[in-house]
Formats: C-alpha cells, structure tokens, sequence
C-alpha cells in the first residue's frame, strides 16, 4: 500500500471512529453519509454491489483488494449503518438506502464474513469494523433490508460464538490465540441484557491483581480510559478523583447485575467510595460504565499518571509529535548515539532495554503543537511542546516500547516539570495504552532552527503523505502561534 492510499484509509477509519465516539449534530452526519454515498462505485459485471474504493476497481490486483476495495467498503457502511442507527430520518433518504444497499452486497463479494479460519485475522478485523458500525443494531431494526448481508452477517455472528466457545481462533504465525480478541469484538455486537451492566475497574479488580477473582465469570470487553480523573496511589490500592486534563486507564467488564451486592460490599461504597455511571472512552467506543469513585480526601496521595499495576515491560504506545516522528533520532536516543542532524552528542547513555519498538502507527490527535522553549540540543531555539487542552490538531507518530523505554526517554528529552515532566495518557489503541510527553504549564514560546523544523515537515510530509498545500498549512500555523511577543524564554536543556 503506498503513503497516499495508507492515508486515505486512515482518514476513513477516523469517520467511523468519529461518529461512533464523538458528538456532532445531525446535519454534520448527514453531510458525512451523503459525501461518502457519491464516492461509492459501480461494475457492470458485478449488478447490484457497489464498493468504496481507494483506486481502480478494475485495475487492482486480487492480492491488494482487500486493502484497498473490500475494506474501505466496509468501514464506509460501517459508517452510514451508525449514523443511521442514531438518526433513522437518514434511511428515508433514497440515495443514500440505494448506496447502502449496494455497499451491503458488496460487503459480502470478498467471502471475508464466511471465511473463517482461513483468513482468521482479516475476518476479526470485519467483524470489529461492523461492530463499531452497530451493524447487529441495523439489521434488527431493518430485517428485511439487504436480505444477502443479513445471513451472511448473522453465519458470521454465529462462527465467531463457536469458535469462542472452543476457544479455537488461533494465530497460526505467532502460535498464540486470537480467542480474546475474538470475546471482545462479540461482546460490543450485541447490546447488553436487562440483567446485565457495565463495570470500569482500574486497580484491585484488574487482571493480575489481588481482587480480580470477584470478576472471573464477568465478560471482559477490553482496556478502557476515564478522562477528567486522576489516579492516586494508596498503597496496596488505589482510589480516583475527578481532575481535569488527567486520564485513568482501566478495563471493562461486562457483569451481572447482582453482583453490584457483593462488589459495593467489597468497596465500601456509600463510605470510601462512590459507585457512579460515567463516559469511558476507547479506540472503537464511547460507553457509560459504572466506576467506583475515591469519597476521601486525595490531598495528601501521590497522583500516578500510568497504569496501576505496570511493570518496566508493560507496553505501552509512546506518541511522538517533534523530531523522534523520524525514526532514526528515536533510535538515536534508545541507543545513546548522537544525531547526526544537529551533531550534539547524548551524555545520558542510550535506554536500560534498547529492545526496537514493536509496531507504529500514525495518529491524528486533538490538542495544539506549538514551539517553545531554548534548547541546547538545537541551538538555543525552540522544540515541540503539545497542548492537549488547546483546540487544533496534531500528527503524531506512535511506537510501541516497554514503560521503562518511556521513562528513560522521558530522561533523556528533560523530565523537568518546565520540558517534559508531563505524561499524557491521550486514549487506548488497539488494547495498549497512548502516552506522550509534554510541559506540564504551556511554555514560552519560541521559533525553532532551520534544521529542526525542516526535519519535521520532511517526515510529516514523508509518513502522512500531506499534499504541498496540508503542509504549508499545517506548519504555517506552527510558526504563527509560536512567535514570541516576549524575550523571557524557558531555561536550556
């Protein structure tokens, strides 16, 4: 896949997460449906099915089909299914039930939903796709509506439970199991039962820890995030608190709604905590869970900014939005090895685990990227902070590394409270939690170097596949808002 297809199917995966997690009027919804209904394609030898499609639908060769036809159709009716899901008005519309319709048919051209073991990975990834397009929710509400996409969904609903019963949905490459994986992506097809609820637990609950057997007959539907709260660490437990601009990593379970007896028992709630309904966040979903908030006094608690339970080898995704975007300065920094770009040597010695980073990713995140600071490193001008109260957007690069690869970076880049004290928890992607580094006040703002800033235009320009006119923009805005208007600056690092 190239940088300009990656990114188009980038962009089309953060539509779905958009209307599936953030709030937008109907009109904005609308617009979104109607913009992707134009974009879908017809083949006359294929009558009825429409696809979404990244290139040529003629021209693309059968091995890179599903990346680029099957899979955006997918997620394209993934997208108009939610929509409509919260705004059934929408399906009034012939245009976009026509598109619908066909994008449906199209859905099942690839074999995908009944592909089963074969191609277990893609199949998951189907299925988590209609999952967070309430795909089960749109085919109850219009039964008849596509009759071809609801069997063909509802054989794969039905694969996908016998195979977590037999707890055989293996990874055949890595020799591990895909069963957890699979639970998870069941468990947010259906909506829950009258007796059932759900339950954020962020400490002695959790997996590992010395409560978790109150949960093992719950159903657990994955790593979640709290925002607005903080952590605080009690000793043997920890309690939490409503603080703005903090986030609280835990996990979510699926739980019977009895055992609230035993669990409110087993948290003093009504004296040392309160159990009370609140928006927890991940990558597929926003959901309200009941969490079990700290009633005492906090004042006096040391406030932990990762999660409970973490150990030197926890992963974790480290977002990066300056220099380490590219990824021999990060390299150079794990190793203890001087860039080249700037030609300062690192007296800090490379990191304690300098295993390589396990996967990136590419974000796009909301909060504001500015310029601040005089740093040694690049000749007393400014560096990248990020503001993520502020409003913008910012492009960041994820690597995933062990939390004791973040703390010696953290070192390494200035752990000051006035550099890069601040850890960030920005959500959960793909089960691991997304942390970055920032000042914990805005810092003076400064204009950087020459070479700093046009390393980062060369990778943002590189990985994101920004048009001449998306970069211009994008850094023009950067300069703007980091000219100083006064000479006080931040001290060298």
């Amino acid at each position: 896949m190239t940088s300009k297809e990656a990114k188009l199917l980038r962009k089309l995966k953060e539509k779905l997460t958009y209307v599936n997690i953030e709030s937008s009027d109907i009109q904005t919804q609308q617009d979104m449906v109607f913009a992707l209904s134009k974009d879908f394609i017809s083949d006359d030898t294929i009558p009825d099915k429409k696809f979404y499609c990244l290139c040529s639908l003629q021209e693309t060769e059968d091995d890179r089909r599903n990346a680029l036809i099957y899979q955006p159709t997918y997620i394209a009716c993934a997208i108009m299914m939610n929509v409509i899901c919260q705004y059934p008005e929408l399906f009034e519309n012939e245009t976009i039930k026509t598109t619908l319709y066909g994008g449906l048919n199209g859905c099942i051209q690839s074999k995908v939903l009944a592909c089963g073991c074969e191609k277990i990975k893609d199949f998951l990834e189907t299925m988590d796709i209609f999952a967070q397009g309430h795909a089960m929710e749109f085919i109850c509400h219009y039964p008849d509506f596509c009759p071809a996409f609801h069997d063909a969904f509802l054989q794969a609903v039905q694969y996908l439970r016998n195979y977590i019963g037999k707890d055989n949905i293996m990874n055949p490459s890595a020799h591990t199991s895909y069963t957890e994986e699979g639970r998870q992506i069941f468990s947010r097809l259906f909506p829950l039962a009258s007796d059932e609820a759900l339950l954020f637990v962020y400490g002695s609950l959790m997996k590992g820890q010395a409560a978790h057997q109150l949960m093992e007959n719950c159903t657990y539907r994955g790593r979640y995030f709290l925002p607005d709260y903080a952590l605080y660490d009690l000793g043997s437990y920890p309690g939490i608190q409503y603080k703005m601009g903090e986030a609280v990593v835990g996990e979510v379970y699926v739980i019977k709604k009895k055992l609230f007896e035993r669990l409110d028992d087993y948290e003093s709630e009504g004296s040392l905590y309160e159990r009370k309904l609140l928006t927890v966040r991940s990558d597929k979903e926003k959901i309200q869970a009941n969490v079990y908030v700290y009633l005492r006094d906090l004042s006096l608690a040391m406030m932990q900014r990762n999660m409970w339970g973490t150990q030197d080898e926890t992963p974790v995704w480290y977002a990066c939005y300056g220099s380490n975007l590219s990824e021999e300065r990060f390299r150079c920094y794990m190793e203890g090895k001087s860039y080249r770009k700037n030609k300062k040597s690192n007296n800090k010695g490379g990191f304690r685990d300098q295993t390589e980073w396990q996967q990136t990713a590419l974000i796009t995140q909301t909060g504001e990227l500015y310029f601040g600071n005089k740093s040694k490193t690049w000749y007393r001008k400014g560096v990248a902070f990020f503001d993520p109260s502020a409003e913008g957007k910012t492009y960041m690069k994820l690597y995933r590394i062990k939390w004791s690869q973040l703390i010696d970076l953290q070192i390494r880049e200035g752990s000051s409270p006035q550099w890069y004290g601040r850890i960030v928890c920005l959500g959960i992607k793909d089960g691991y939690p997304v942390y970055t580094l920032t000042s914990e006040e805005h810092r003076p703002v400064n204009l950087p170097s020459k070479s700093y800033l046009t390393l980062i235009a060369k990778e943002l320009k590189k990985q994101f596949a920004l048009s001449d006119k998306e970069m211009i923009s994008y850094i023009f805005d950067l300069i703007v808002r980091s000219k100083p208007d006064t000479e006080q600056q931040g001290d060298c690092t």
